[in-house]
């Protein structure tokens, strides 16, 4: 961690990134496009996280517990203590 968190991204890259653009993006499987590449993220995330909703209140090694906090309600999510 330390310093390493304030690199410089660019200089991980290859010399001829920009050169290669395009064979880079394809080699990642990623578009040129950065608007459809964002899209493409935030439908991922959007279907994982439903996904994520619709499992979790079946998975028996998890339990919901509501919780009061002054002036709201919130859910816990915590794992189930085996016997």
């Amino acid at each position: 961690m330390g310093a390493n968190r304030y690199r410089d991204p660019d200089k991980d890259l290859p010399a001829d990134f920009e050169e290669r653009r395009e064979e880079n993006y394809k080699a990642l499987k990623h578009p040129l496009d950065a608007e459809a590449f964002i899209t493409t993220l935030k439908q991922a995330m959007s279907e994982g996280l439903e996904k994520l909703n619709a499992g979790m209140p079946k998975n028996p090694k998890v339990a919901l517990q509501k919780k009061r906090a002054v002036g709201s309600e919130f859910h816990l999510w915590s794992p189930k203590r085996s016997r």
